[in-house]
C-alpha cells in the first residue's frame, strides 16, 4: 500500500537527529565565521544559527583566524549577531596577527562603538594592544561591567583610566598586568575609588627604567579595601613590604625586595587559604611557620624555589593540624627541606621557574675561552692511549689504511676533542 510505505524522498538533516543541547555543544567548536555562513543553507538553519549565536556568552577576537580580516566593522557586525546575551568580551588579538588596517582601527574610538553604554558585557579583557589608552570606557560606560582586565597594553594611561573608573561603580575585579610603569603611580588613586574590589592583579612589572619605590600610598590603598580577597603581585619589582589585609589567596612570587618581615604580615590575615611565594631567595621558613600557626583556614603553602626554607615548615604544619584538623598541601620542592632527612613527605615537582628568580644569572658565557677547555685535558693519558693503541680496535682495517698515504697512525689523546 503506498500510504503505508514511508516517504524515502523526504530529506533529513542533523537538525532532525540532535536536540538543541547537543547542537549547541557541537557548534561551540566551530569557528564563528563558519556559523555565520551556515545561515545561508536554509531558513531553518538560519533560525538555528541565530538562536545559537544569541545564546553565546563569551567571544574572543583571537578565535577569528580566517578571512576576511577582523576589522572594527566586521567585529561590530559579529557582536550584533551575538545579541544581548554576550557577557564576556576578550579583545585579545595580538598586533602581529593583524594587518596594518586592523591594527590602526582597533583604538579607543573603535571600542566605543563596540562596547556601548547599553551592552550587557560584564567582563572585558583587552590584551596585546598598542593603541588603547582607556578613553573608550569614559565614552561607553557599560552599566553591567564588573570585571576589567588589561594585559600588555603599552599605551594605557593611568589618568584616563582613573577618570573612567568613576563611571564604573560595579567593578569587583581589576587586572592591570604588564602595563606601562607610569601606571604604578596612579594605581593608589584608582584603588581609592574601588571600595567593592574583590580581586586585584598587578603582575609582571619588571622594567627598571623609572623605578618607583614609594609604596606607602599603595599599602594604604590596599589596607582600605574591605572586600579584597585575591591579590596577585607576582613578578612585580615595585612591591616591597606592603600592607596586606583580608585576603584568601596571596601570590608574592619572584619578588627581590620581599623579606621575612614583609611576608610575616600575611600571618595577620585570618581568611588566608592559599599562600604562594615561589622563587624568593631571601625568604626563610619563619614567615611560613608564622602563617601556618596564625591562619586557621590556610590549606596550601607553595614555597618552591625558596632555597632557605627548611623542614620547620613541616613541623609547623603538623602543629597546625593538631590544633585545627584540615587538609594542608605543602609544596617544598627546590628548598632546603627537600634535601633534609627529617622530611618524610613528597617534595618533588618544583613548580617554580628558575629563570624568573630575582637572583637568576646566565652562566653559559661566563667562562673565558682559555679556561673552557681545561676539562678536556683532565684525564688519564695512559688509559686513553691504551684505548686507541691496539690495531684491532681501530675502526678502519689495515687494507683501508693502505689507501691513504701520509696518514698518522699515532693518535695523541690531548689533541682529540670528544663531543
Amino acid at each position: 500500500d503506498p500510504e503505508d510505505t514511508p516517504n524515502t524522498d523526504e530529506s533529513y538533516s542533523i537538525l532532525d537527529i540532535l536536540n538543541r543541547d547537543c547542537l549547541d555543544h557541537i557548534l561551540n567548536y566551530i569557528p564563528i565565521l563558519d556559523i555565520i555562513r551556515t545561515e545561508r543553507v536554509s531558513k531553518r538553519w538560519q533560525n538555528m544559527m541565530q538562536e545559537h549565536l544569541e545564546g553565546r556568552r563569551t567571544f574572543k577576537t583571537s578565535w577569528w583566524e580566517m578571512a576576511p580580516p577582523l576589522t572594527t566593522a566586521v567585529l561590530r557586525r559579529v557582536l550584533q549577531k551575538l545579541g544581548g546575551s554576550l557577557t564576556r568580551l576578550h579583545i585579545d588579538h595580538h598586533w602581529s596577527a593583524l594587518n596594518d588596517r586592523t591594527a590602526h582601527i582597533l583604538t579607543d574610538s573603535s571600542l566605543v562603538q563596540i562596547v556601548k553604554n547599553d551592552s550587557s558585557i560584564e567582563s572585558l579583557v583587552v590584551s596585546n594592544n598598542t593603541h588603547v589608552t582607556g578613553l573608550f570606557l569614559t565614552g561607553s560606560s557599560p552599566p553591567k561591567l564588573n570585571s576589567l582586565s588589561f594585559y600588555n597594553c603599552y599605551s594605557l594611561q593611568g589618568t584616563v583610566l582613573c577618570a573612567a573608573i568613576d563611571t564604573l561603580p560595579l567593578i569587583t575585579t581589576l587586572r592591570l598586568d604588564m602595563c606601562p610603569i607610569s601606571m604604578w603611580k596612579i594605581i593608589p588613586l584608582i584603588l581609592q575609588k574601588l571600595l567593592k574590589l574583590e580581586e586585584l592583579s598587578l603582575s609582571e612589572y619588571t622594567s627598571v627604567d623609572c623605578l618607583y619605590t614609594q609604596n606607602s600610598d599603595f599599602g594604604d590603598a590596599i589596607a582600605n579595601l574591605p572586600e579584597l580577597k585575591v591579590l596577585n603581585l607576582s613578578k612585580n619589582i615595585y612591591v616591597t613590604n606592603a600592607v596586606l589585609k583580608k585576603l584568601k589567596r596571596l601570590d608574592v612570587s619572584y619578588l627581590a625586595a620581599l623579606t621575612d618581615r614583609g611576608l610575616t604580615a600575611a600571618s595577620r590575615l585570618p581568611l588566608l587559604r592559599s599562600l604562594t611565594a615561589r622563587g624568593n631567595p631571601a625568604l626563610t621558613a619563619r614567615p611560613f611557620v608564622a602563617c601556618l600557626s596564625a591562619c586557621p583556614l590556610l590549606q596550601e603553602v607553595d614555597a618552591c624555589g625558596c632555597d632557605s626554607v627548611t623542614e620547620e615548615v613541616v613541623c609547623a604544619a603538623l602543629l597546625a593540624l593538631d590544633s585545627r584538623p584540615r587538609l594542608v598541601a605543602l609544596h617544598l620542592a627546590g628548598t632546603a627541606a627537600a634535601v633534609s632527612n627529617k622530611v618524610q613527605c613528597c617534595v618533588t615537582g618544583d613548580l617554580s621557574n628558575p629563570n624568573l628568580r630575582p637572583d637568576f644569572m646566565d652562566q653559559i658565557f661566563d667562562d673565558s675561552s682559555e679556561d673552557s677547555f681545561d676539562d678536556m685535558y683532565d684525564f688519564d693519558h695512559d688509559a686513553f692511549n691504551d684505548f686507541f693503541a691496539a690495531e684491532d680496535e681501530l675502526f678502519l682495517d689495515e687494507e683501508d689504511f693502505e689507501d691513504y698515504e701520509g696518514i698518522a697512525y699515532g693518535l695523541h689523546g690531548p689533541d682529540i676533542i670528544l663531543l
